[in-house]
């Protein structure tokens, strides 16, 4: 069931103390070609699912410029359970500054204002702990070895 109705028009953009997150758009790839192995199918993937309304992907940007610096995704979007997964990635060369921890917290907070969801998933590898210390610093608690959730505050 879609959840939202949002158009590129209307993308909520939404800002952070470090990033901003904004709508994908085609001249994202180059910035994200280290990030994801066919950058240009993720964007056109994201424009399809933002019309489906079953999923919201935000560029991630510093508040310096405008450049991809990695993406934040709500997906699996659900308005009968008011649930949602949220997922992460940024380019090697901006990890470990805040950005990811600002990203999740901003996306994860206008998700429950906005979509009234109650909970919000995300999944990590048990050893990955930089991943995990950025769903800590945004609210989340650790549910068994990979799963995290986050309930509004």
């Amino acid at each position: 069931m879609a959840l939202h109705t949002f158009s590129a028009e209307t993308f909520p953009l939404l800002r952070g103390r470090r990033t901003r997150l904004r709508a994908p758009r085609a001249d994202d790839a180059a910035a994200l070609s280290s990030l994801l192995p066919d950058a240009e199918g993720y964007l056109v993937e994201c424009a399809e699912h933002l019309v489906r309304g079953d999923r919201i992907d935000w560029i991630v940007t510093t508040h310096r410029d405008d450049d991809a610096i990695g993406t934040c995704t709500l997906y699996d979007i659900d308005g009968r359970t008011r649930y949602g997964e949220v997922g992460y990635a940024l380019v090697p060369l901006h990890r470990g500054r805040g950005h990811a921890t600002d990203a999740v917290t901003l996306a994860t907070d206008w998700a429950m204002r906005a979509l009234r969801l109650e909970r919000i998933d995300a999944q990590v590898e048990p050893g990955n702990y930089p991943s995990q210390r950025v769903l800590l610093r945004a609210g989340f608690a650790c549910v068994d070895g990979r799963r995290w959730t986050r309930q509004p505050r």
